[in-house]
């Protein structure tokens, strides 16, 4: 199978599994009248022995299979494939929807602005996002040093703050890490892919930092989250599969499709007189 094909479903299969094992251990392995984690629960070590795993793998396969990526994102994101136009449309979507939930949700008055900073953030990273889809579609070349990739790292950054300001009053880390993990990888995974606009060498960390974030936003999706986060982590996973896949597809090289002169067929061939 084609490595991109095969990393991001490799990414979006550990993600169902580990979707699986986050229920079984989300109704086994909690006190039903407190929610506190039940020690020594098989849920537990399954769900977090496969988290360990796919990260081990994806990181390894990433750095195997990423290598020589050119540092220019209008080379490595040119795709014509309609398939990836409409994940990364539907991404945009979600994500100007998801900025329009945050602004109407209701928050404490100590996160108010902070959530409204979260919501425009938002609204301006989907439009971003359709905006260089389409240009990666056509070959328009908006890549280049382009400030619309810079808007979906800062809008990461924004809802991790926003996320941990409800965190911060739970005990139980077990209850927020692998939301928490989903974001830090969606933020650093944006943040690789943007270093490709600006002529810097990150393929293998954009690659693994994306299919992590796939895995761990689908493992993620059963803990119960308000509406806005669960369009945003639809939005990850669309998003990060369509640009991992971009980023593995490897082109020819220039000059394996040129035809051969009859100079270069007979470098031996001696000069007329």
């Amino acid at each position: 199978m084609r490595k991109e094909y095969l990393l991001p479903g490799l990414a979006v299969v550990g993600g169902a599994a580990g979707l699986a094992l986050r229920r079984w251990q989300l109704t086994t392995a909690l006190e039903p009248d407190t929610g506190l984690p039940i020690a020594g629960r098989p849920a537990t070590y399954a769900f977090w022995g496969l988290t360990i795993l796919m990260a081990a793998l994806l990181i390894l396969l990433s750095v195997k299979m990423a290598k020589g990526i050119p540092a220019s994102y209008n080379e490595v994101f040119r795709c014509r494939s309609f398939g990836c136009l409409l994940a990364v449309s539907a991404a945009g979507f979600l994500t100007v929807i998801a900025g329009v939930f945050a602004l109407t949700e209701r928050v404490e008055t100590g996160m108010r602005l902070l959530k409204v900073l979260l919501g425009l953030f938002l609204v301006l990273s989907g439009g971003c996002i359709l905006v260089i889809g389409k240009s990666n579609y056509r070959g328009e070349g908006k890549g280049t040093r382009s400030l619309l990739l810079l808007a979906p790292p800062f809008a990461c950054c924004i809802w991790l703050l926003s996320s941990y300001r409800g965190w911060a009053r739970d005990p139980v880390l077990r209850d927020y890490a692998v939301m928490m993990l989903a974001i830090m990888c969606g933020m650093m995974a944006h943040y690789f892919i943007a270093c490709l606009s600006f002529e810097k060498a990150r393929g293998v960390p954009a690659c693994a930092a994306g299919l992590l974030a796939v895995y761990f936003s689908l493992a993620t999706l059963t803990d119960g989250h308000t509406r806005s986060d669960l369009l945003l982590l639809a939005a990850l996973i669309l998003y990060m599969t369509a640009s991992v896949y971009a980023l593995l597809r490897q082109r020819e090289p220039e000059s394996a499709g040129q035809i051969p002169s009859a100079d270069s067929e007979n470098p031996e061939k001696e000069d007329l007189p």
